[in-house]
């Protein structure tokens, strides 16, 4: 079974679709919580899928809903094994 994890993680946020005032300008960023299945890590991305799919006599293993995270990019992340911990994971969650 692929591990599941909680991983919060910091994203771009916002395009103009115009020319925009500078000197009133506030830039902004925007804080993403997302769990799946790990289906790929390395030291720099970790990807994660909503739904998986082990192997099987008919099936190749599948992943569905895939999202990559720069690691640069999270602020957190909580492997869950099992329901119990999830139910903890969101008891504690960072402020």
């Amino acid at each position: 079974m692929k591990e599941i994890r909680l991983v919060i993680w910091t994203d771009s946020y916002g395009a103009t679709g115009g020319w925009s005032d500078v000197e009133n300008f506030t830039p902004q960023s925007l804080l993403v919580k997302s769990i799946g299945f790990v289906i790929y890590e390395d030291d720099k991305l970790i990807s994660l899928s909503g739904s998986y799919a082990e192997e099987t006599n008919n099936t190749l293993e599948q992943a569905n809903g895939i999202i990559t995270i720069p690691k640069c990019c999270i602020k957190h992340s909580i492997c869950l094994s099992s329901c119990q911990e999830l139910v903890s994971a969101q008891k504690q969650r960072p402020t």
